[in-house]
């Protein structure tokens, strides 16, 4: 499996730790969600996100302190409790507005 943070090498802080909460689209759904900016990235010089990398971040943390042992445990919680409570989710919809022009991507 390729390394996000080797991705965003050039752009992301060095140091920086982040806890993400990402939901995954199927491959078909990833395909469609970007198609309606294809002529704006190629516009604009952007880099497109491959399908298999697209995804929604639901929560993010920044600056997580990913070697202090209170938050290593503080984590494992985390994620065994979401894991407990999304483990029999039945599929749902997810709505976008409109794009954004973040720092690094257009956001949608």
């Amino acid at each position: 499996m390729e390394s996000f943070f080797d991705s965003v090498e050039r752009v992301w802080p060095r140091a920086r730790r982040d806890l993400r909460w990402h939901l995954l689209p199927t491959l078909r759904e990833a395909t469609a969600l970007p198609q309606p900016y294809v002529a704006l990235t190629a516009q604009r010089g952007l880099d497109r996100v491959v399908s298999r990398r697209i995804h929604c971040t639901v929560l993010q943390a920044i600056g997580a302190d990913a070697d202090s042992q209170n938050v290593r445990g503080n984590i494992e919680r985390l994620v065994d409790d979401v894991t407990a409570r999304v483990a029999d989710a039945a599929p749902f919809t997810i709505s976008f507005g409109r794009p954004g022009i973040g720092s690094v991507a257009l956001e949608v």
